[in-house]
């Protein structure tokens, strides 16, 4: 300690002296590192600064910082297989834009859990359908694009997109600026499969008209006649159209204040133009029976019905015909029974 109290003394005395002595002071500096000690040599080689003794000696504002770039992640934006997918969007429709969705499967698939988005990389921007809803087996189901529901509008250069209850996306279209203007749709040609293009004639709930081309000759279904005192009891379809009539996805009841006892047709029923077709109630084509007063109505793929009758105390070994025949704003009347001819 007492040494160390003597250097301490001395040293101070010697800095005491210096500077009564009029000793010149010059302030330590990168530069001034560079000059010689009182035995010639350099304190840095050659004259050059220490790079690391440098950094140390300049401000922290000027030291270099290095950052490593993160990569952009990007989702995948690439449909798995699904039977849904998006056949025709308006984004100039009136009143609301609207989107048409098919179903080009076999069976009816409940939406409520699948998920729509007009932002399909953000998974906080999907919208639930509506509780309870459904698309049949064939159908184009439209739905309308509004503030409710599904809380967005299509706008002039957009995308849309599906996602299954997996958060699976499985229905991709993007257009941009003039492929939907006002009055024009922008839809795939074919429906469901085809690419998709400006259509000049929307339609929405059915199959897409390519622009300039004449649809197919198309079939005409008319409820013809009724026969309800027979082993088995029957019902006529007669096609009035000039094209073939496919009865894919149509149903049909007799009780037609209830949805759930709708029945398919028999598959690979079709019925060319202008031609008569018979089905049996036997548990084959159909499973309900016919009272004497009773009802009949017929739904399109889409549900919505295309024919309906009614009778009420039809007479044992008569029928109940359109008259004219085949025409589809004719009156009802009871007649012999005609099966798979014209009526009486």
């Amino acid at each position: 300690m007492r040494r160390l109290f003597l250097c301490f003394f001395f040293g101070t005395l010697l800095i005491h002296q210096l500077n009564c002595s009029g000793a010149k002071h010059e302030e330590v500096t990168p530069e001034t590192l560079t000059e010689q000690t009182t035995d010639g040599s350099s304190i840095i080689p050659d004259g050059q600064p220490d790079q690391t003794l440098a950094d140390n000696l300049l401000p922290e504002s000027t030291a270099e910082t290095k950052t490593e770039s993160t990569p952009e992640v990007v989702a995948d934006l690439t449909p798995v297989a699904s039977d849904l997918t998006i056949n025709e969007i308006n984004a100039k429709g009136e009143p609301n834009d609207w989107c048409e969705i098919s179903n080009r499967g076999s069976q009816v698939i409940d939406l409520s859990e699948y998920t729509i988005s007009d932002e399909p990389t953000n998974p906080q921007k999907r919208t639930k359908f509506p509780a309870g809803t459904t698309i049949k087996a064939g159908e184009y189901k439209v739905f309308e694009m509004t503030d409710a529901w599904p809380g967005f509008k299509l706008g002039s250069e957009e995308e849309l997109a599906i996602f299954n209850p997996k958060g699976e996306l499985i229905a991709l279209v993007k257009w941009k600026d003039g492929d939907s203007p006002t009055g024009k749709s922008f839809g795939r040609i074919p429906d469901a499969t085809g690419p998709f293009k400006t259509l000049d004639t929307p339609t929405p709930a059915a199959t897409n008209k390519d622009n300039g081309s004449t649809p197919p000759p198309q079939g005409k279904l008319v409820l013809n006649e009724i026969f309800a005192s027979g082993t088995p009891d029957w019902f006529e379809i007669y096609n009035a159209g000039d094209g073939e009539l496919d009865l894919t996805n149509y149903t049909a009841t007799d009780t037609p204040t209830d949805p759930a006892t709708r029945l398919a047709f028999p598959t690979a029923k079709k019925i060319p133009p202008k031609t008569y077709m018979v089905f049996q109630l036997d548990g084959n084509d159909f499973a309900f029976k016919f009272g004497s007063s009773e009802a009949l109505a017929i739904y399109d793929p889409q549900g919505n019905e295309v024919a309906k009758v009614e009778w009420k105390e039809l007479p044992s070994g008569k029928s109940y015909s359109r008259s004219p025949n085949g025409d589809p704003s004719g009156t009802w009347k009871t007649t012999d029974p005609s099966q798979g001819q014209a009526n009486p």
